[in-house]
């Protein structure tokens, strides 16, 4: 009998590790999973909302919910949304797709550390992508993922901050440059969301959304 008992503890002292592990794992996970909420996939464009300490969304501006948004099937079902962060602000694009303001203390520190200087010049792209390309007001909400904002700003889900991008209109060939600012977007085919000022560059803002390739040196 003693050495069954034994045997329980001996069981019990093995397991909780384990169990202690599993959770912490899971602490790190920022992306969607079955067990935690995401970030709303679509609203009305330009509203922002904001999640407090008990990651409860706080609507700090509303958008415009007369908008005619046919894309807006494309928002079903993505598994790449970030998962609620406390503190997190996420503004809405002309189309209803998010852009991810994080709290400055938990990312800007660390990614100014792989800056590109925003004056260097790009001899040669060695990076492109093509896809769908729209507009958001980066003037919305009192900070961006960075920490910075600029008429040039844009928002990319993996290009580091303040890096120099040159964006191509494949519909009319026209070019013009944007830095990244921001993260985002999270739709299915949108690689870039640039903000008003340039996007007005290349289009008329009415237009809401083109197809385009974005090159950089990365």
């Amino acid at each position: 009998m003693k050495k069954l008992l034994l045997g329980c503890v001996v069981a019990s002292s093995l397991a909780i590790p384990n169990l202690a592990f599993a959770a912490n794992s899971s602490e790190s996970i920022e992306t969607s999973t079955d067990n935690e909420a995401t970030i709303p996939a679509y609203m009305a464009p330009g509203t922002v909302i904001k999640f407090n300490e008990q990651e409860e969304s706080v609507v700090l501006r509303e958008g415009d919910k007369k908008a005619s948004l046919p894309q807006s099937r494309l928002y079903e079902d993505e598994s790449d949304l970030p998962v609620i962060k406390p503190g997190m602000t996420v503004v809405y694009d002309a189309l209803g797709a998010p852009i991810v303001v994080v709290p400055e203390s938990r990312e800007s520190i660390n990614v100014e550390m792989k800056e590109i200087n925003p004056v260097q010049e790009i001899p040669r792209a060695a990076k492109t992508e093509s896809g769908k390309v729209s507009w958001y007001d980066i003037w919305a909400e009192s900070n961006t993922a960075s920490g910075e904002k600029a008429d040039d700003g844009a928002a990319h889900k993996t290009i580091a901050f303040k890096t120099s991008v040159s964006v191509k209109s494949n519909d009319n060939s026209k070019t013009t440059t944007v830095r990244i600012l921001d993260r985002g977007p999270y739709v299915k085919g949108r690689i870039l969301d640039m903000s008003k000022q340039t996007f007005g560059k290349l289009h008329p803002i009415s237009k809401g959304v083109f197809n385009g390739t974005i090159s950089w040196n990365g």
